[in-house]
């Protein structure tokens, strides 16, 4: 898988302050194959980079993956500051790009592919 893929380990539930392995040497993609339908909270930006534009793709077939709109489960740097300040459900098979602005310091969404 090229350097910029990073695939992520299945998650499930809730997960706060999400920081998949490898992170600190991949940046573009990271595909996660939730094992259950999953909820994220925040998303660690470290390894990504500040400024950067990540797209993240869910493999499964059957499970969501929600991004949660400033959810207090993870530390405000973290966090995803989401369109009409809403949930987004990221689709079996979907993807959704996210923008890290370090002077705000949040994930901002710009739109699912």
């Amino acid at each position: 898988m090229p350097a910029y893929i990073l695939a992520a380990s299945g998650i499930s539930g809730t997960v706060n302050n999400w920081s998949p392995v490898g992170a600190s040497t991949s940046t573009g993609v990271v595909t996660v194959t939730p094992s259950d339908n999953a909820i994220v909270t925040g998303l660690v930006p470290t390894g990504f980079g500040n400024d950067r534009l990540l797209i993240i793709r869910n493999t499964s077939s059957s499970n969501s993956l929600t991004l949660n709109h400033v959810d207090s489960g993870s530390s405000a740097a973290n966090r995803f500051s989401l369109v009409n300040s809403a949930n987004l459900v990221v689709r079996p098979l979907g993807s959704v790009i996210v923008y890290y602005d370090s002077t705000d310091t949040v994930w901002y969404s710009l739109g699912q592919i």
